[in-house]
């Protein structure tokens, strides 16, 4: 993740890997918006990664799209953690964000 830092900056303030699917919540400076940049260098790099660790150059790793949230308010950020695993069907998994 530091490697894609220094040439996309952005900071990383918590994440949270489930069984299906990840969760980043990073900022951006306030002049620059392009998170799709961020996440196709994260997705290069962790599919590289993964496929040498499975020993499988053809693995598929993510989907093609991201969902980005703006979160406007603490409200908002509780109600992301809140109810992602119902919407996921994720019940019963401990839903836990690291923070960095």
């Amino acid at each position: 993740m530091s490697t894609i830092q220094k040439y996309h900056h952005f900071d990383l303030i918590a994440y949270c890997i489930l069984p299906d699917h990840i969760h980043l919540l990073i900022t951006l400076a306030d002049v620059d918006q392009d998170f799709s940049s961020r996440i196709k260098e994260i997705k290069r790099k962790t599919t590289v990664a993964i496929r040498d660790i499975k020993e499988n150059p053809t693995l598929d790793v993510w989907q093609g799209r991201f969902w980005k949230h703006t979160i406007r308010d603490q409200d908002d950020l509780q109600h992301c953690f809140e109810m992602n695993p119902p919407r996921s069907k994720l019940r019963g998994i401990n839903f836990v964000f690291y923070p960095c």
